[in-house]
């Protein structure tokens, strides 16, 4: 899970340097990478329940 989140936050920081709109894109990655690591932690606990 950390490595997915230094990677949303990383691609975030490729859109500031891109788009220049520092640092809504490193916020923007950090937020989606939260996103995806609650959803990879809920479908854990899902697979664990339906066991």
């Amino acid at each position: 899970m950390g490595v997915a989140m230094l990677t949303f936050a990383f691609l975030g920081y490729l859109a500031d340097e891109k788009w220049g709109r520092r640092p809504w894109g490193v916020i923007g990655g950090i937020v989606l990478g939260l996103v995806y690591c609650v959803y990879e932690v809920w479908k854990s606990i899902k697979k664990i329940d339906e066991s």
